[in-house]
This record gives structure tokens, sequence and C-alpha cells, in this order.
């Protein structure tokens, strides 16, 4: 079974104990942002992939700029890039560009560490066309559990797959 969900999937990567007497209000990282994106978004999400490290850890430091994010591990320190083909050219002129990368830190405590599950949305109204649009960066905060999206951006290309997905998350070997 693919490691990817679509229709409102579950990410099952994601899901994590929460700090005691923090209620998620949502299962899932993959069903927050399919209702974020389906209420917030102009490309809503309908495929999910939780993200996790080659050394087997799920939970990463974050940083932005522009459309790219990069992901640091938390286990093993390893850098990946999320972006449009997951190899973070062009990170250092997105700094330079936004002036300076900007770090994941939650807006409820203050943590600076999180659990990651890609939202990919499609081409619906061009039911032939098998692409992937947009992408989204969904997080939840290790030390609350609070959801949010952390960054999105183009994607534009063909298929509409697990592979594109791992790819665009950079958990592809290099």
């Amino acid at each position: 079974m693919p490691r990817w969900r679509r229709r409102r999937g579950l990410c099952p990567g994601s899901r994590r104990a929460m700090c005691p007497g923090v209620t998620a209000m949502h299962t899932s990282l993959g069903d927050f942002l399919a209702q974020y994106t389906s209420a917030q978004q102009a490309y809503p999400a309908t495929s999910f992939l939780p993200v996790d490290c080659p050394c087997g850890s799920a939970c990463f430091r974050l940083q932005r700029a522009g459309s790219i994010t990069r992901r640091i591990c938390v286990k093993c320190s390893q850098v990946r890039y999320i972006d449009r083909f997951g190899d973070g050219v062009g990170w250092e002129e997105a700094v330079e560009d936004q002036g300076s990368e900007e770090p994941f830190c939650c807006d409820r405590c203050g943590g600076t560490e999180a659990y990651v599950c890609m939202g990919f949305s499609g081409y619906p109204e061009v039911p032939d066309l098998n692409g992937v649009k947009w992408f989204y960066v969904g997080v939840r905060c290790r030390a609350c559990g609070l959801d949010s999206c952390f960054n999105d951006g183009k994607v534009g290309r063909s298929p509409l797959a697990e592979s594109v997905f791992r790819e665009v998350a950079g958990m592809l070997s290099r």
C-alpha cells in the first residue's frame, strides 16, 4: 500500500502523542491540510505524504525562504529541501531576496520542532491532466500539537503520483 493517501487521507507518520492536556483538532495532518486548503486556498489538497528522514525520524526544524522549505532532522541533522524539485536549488537566492530565512516557530507555544506532512493539489478543472499543481507543507508542533501550514508553492508537472510527491518533499536518495 502506498504511503500517500488521496481524498482527505491519513498521514500516519504525523500522528504523534500530544502534550498532556492538549487536544488535537484533527486526527492527522492530512485531515488538517484537506480542511485548511479547501477553506483557505485556491487549490485544495487531495493527496498527502508524511515526511520522514532516512534515519527514521519524523521530526524536523524548518526554515523557509520564498516557496522553498529547508528541513533539518532533529535526530541526525541531515538537511533536505522541500520545493518544486526537492533539490534546494535557488535557496541562497530566495534567502537573499527575502533578506533572511524564516524559521518555524509555533504560534501557540514557541516550539521550533515539527512533524511534517505534504499536501498536493492536482488539476480538477482539467480532469484529463494527471499532474501536480501545488504543494503545501503541513506541520504539527512537536511541543503542543498545533497544526498549521508552514509553506506552499507551485509544482506544475506530472504525474500526480507518489514519485513526484517524494521528489518535491526531498525524500529521494541522493
